[in-house]
Parts: C-alpha cells; structure tokens; sequence
C-alpha cells in the first residue's frame, strides 16, 4: 500500500518520495536512524513513521547501535541501559507495574538495606536490574525521597499548628502516597488532588503538595543552595484546580532530602523544609521555559517565595492569612504562570 494511504502527512510523503520511498515495504529498508538523518524528516516526523511502523506491529530495518527500549516508555532511547534497584517485596509488584511487567534483566539475593521506593531499611531488599532511560529513572528513584519527604512535612506541620491554641485537635492525612506510576498513566492524569490535608476534628483547614530535592532553599550548611525554584505548569494547574474544587488554601511545601549511605543501598534523610502560598509564587515568577526532550513547561520562581517551619504558625494567625482562606472559599486563585513565547 502506497505511504499517501497511510496515516502520515503529505508533507512526510513528498519528502520521502524524493528519495524512492513510496511504500511502507520500502521504508522498512531502511534503519529508524538513516530514516531520521534524510533531509526534511525531523524528529516530530521520524516520531510520525515510528508510530506508524509499530502500529503495523512491524520493525525497521536491524540496526546494531539502536538504543535501547526504555521498559516504561515502551520506546527505544540513546541513553537506556541497566538500572539498579533495591526493592522490599511490598513495593516490587507496584513497580514492576510501572515498568509494564517486564521481566527484570538480572536479580540478586536479598540482602539488608534500604528499599529504593519506600525507603524503610529492612532486612530483605533484592536487588533488581531494568533497562530504562535517564528521565525514567531518575522518577523512579524520586519516588522513596517523595515518601519520606511527606512523612517530615506531617510531623513538622503538626509541630507548628500545635503552637496555636485555637487548634486543639490536628491530624495530617495523607491523599496521594508516592509510588511510580506507567508513563501513559502519570502523562494522562488529572483531576489530582494534593499530597495532604490537614483537618482539626473533621474540619479540613488547608492542602499540602510536597515537593522535595536536594536543594536547599536559603542558606544552610548541609547540600547545595537553591538558585531558583522550579514547578511545572501541569503542577501549578493541578494546584490551582484544586482550590476551586475544594474551595481551601494549598500550600506548597519544599522539602530538603539528602543522600546517607545504607550498606551496598542509599537511603534518604530529610534535613528541613520551607513554605509558600500561590500568591507568593506569583509574586515571585520569573519565567516559563520548556523542558527538553521530556516536553513539559516549567515555571522558575525567586526563592523569596518561601518561608521557613519558624513563622508558619504565626502566619496561620495573619490577617493575611484569614484573606486566602476568604478568596479559597469563593474560588479565587492568582494567575501564577505566563506561556512562554513560541520562537
């Protein structure tokens, strides 16, 4: 069947005919790499054929230097190779969902360690070998430094509301427990709800997403200092969708964790952590840049717009304080963000 039936663009048909390829017999001659180094075939068109090709359930020519398949992604990548987790018995089915059950490519023997997901130190963690891309795994090893950052923020949140009177009874629950999800799962998600919720009794009072890396934010002696602080427009949308629905103040929380050896694994060791509101992040944007190859927007904030766990108690007494709660329970939310400009 001629390419000019299929479902590509005309574009990609004219520029393929110029070099003989007229039918799909024909472009499976051809390795995926010489496809994408023929003038006029960029990579949103190489991407175009790939699909077309896999739709097909068919291959490309054999190509001995081809990346390899990223286990989550599903698609071959130049910097896919064996990655190395720790994994408890708990959190290895969760994972290997993630990765679309595929087979691990090498085991070992459990040994005593930290659990790369959950970040427990157990007496039995297996070590597991998959092949996934840099960005795939650098996700999957956030996910334990997520779990242990939630867990610092509900004990450093109680700390403080405790320091008010007027809240006698306060409890921190969690909505979304980190783990890792399938590509195409965590790019359609939506309607997400934030990390927390703190309630005094039954009343919900206000929302925490977490956020964590090995920054600080401020000064400090420990890790690296913050330059910028950075959120993707996709968080910031959830953020903001979600002070609509559930008409309450969501704070945005950063939290410092740092890397401590465990044995043969890592574990990790959250050191502090800071606050900001969405009127502080908007206050403090500075710009929107796209992030390469993964194709996300993100937003660059001063890190003026945090605070630290000192004044968060005498904030939740402010004036300032009371206006937010007032704006959240008529819907209202800053504009946080601006689209970058297409060049």
């Amino acid at each position: 069947m001629p390419l000019s039936e299929r479902e590509i663009s005309n574009r990609i048909v004219r520029v393929l005919a110029k070099h003989n390829i007229s039918t799909l017999a024909e472009l499976l001659t051809y390795k995926k790499r010489d496809i994408g180094d023929l003038p006029g075939i960029g990579p949103g068109a190489l991407e175009d054929l790939a699909k077309l090709v896999n739709k097909q359930g068919l291959k490309f020519a054999p190509d001995p230097y081809e990346g390899y398949n990223c286990f989550r992604h599903g698609t071959p990548y130049w910097d896919s190779k064996n990655r190395l987790f720790f994994l408890c018995k708990e959190c290895f089915p969760v994972f290997s969902a993630a990765l679309n059950n595929k087979k691990p490519t090498y085991k070992l023997p459990p040994i005593k360690g930290t659990c790369n997901q959950c970040n427990r130190h157990l007496e039995n963690v297996k070590p597991f070998w998959w092949v996934l891309c840099e960005i795939c795994d650098r996700v999957a090893n956030s996910i334990g430094r997520g779990v242990e950052a939630q867990n610092y923020v509900k004990s450093r949140a109680i700390t403080s509301l405790k320091l008010i009177t007027r809240f006698k009874k306060i409890s921190v629950e969690n909505i979304q427990v980190p783990i890792l999800n399938k590509f195409e799962e965590n790019k359609q998600k939506s309607n997400s709800s934030p990390d927390l919720m703190i309630k005094e009794n039954d009343e919900i009072l206000f929302y925490i997403e977490v956020k964590t890396g090995q920054s600080s934010i401020g000064k400090t002696s420990i890790g690296t200092n913050m330059n910028r602080f950075q959120l993707d427009h996709q968080d910031i949308d959830d953020i903001r969708s979600c002070i609509t629905r559930f008409k309450k103040p969501v704070f945005i929380f950063h939290v410092q964790c740092i890397t401590r050896i465990d044995g043969p694994t890592n574990r990790h060791e959250p050191v502090d952590c800071w606050w900001a509101t969405t009127s502080s992040l908007s206050d403090n944007y500075i710009e929107s840049k796209t992030r390469p190859r993964e194709k996300k927007i993100a937003a660059y904030f001063d890190i003026s717009a945090f605070k630290s766990m000192d004044v968060l108690d005498e904030y939740l007494k402010s004036n300032d304080w009371k206006s937010w709660v007032k704006e959240c329970e008529q819907g209202k939310s800053p504009k946080i963000y601006k689209l970058p400009k297409i060049k």
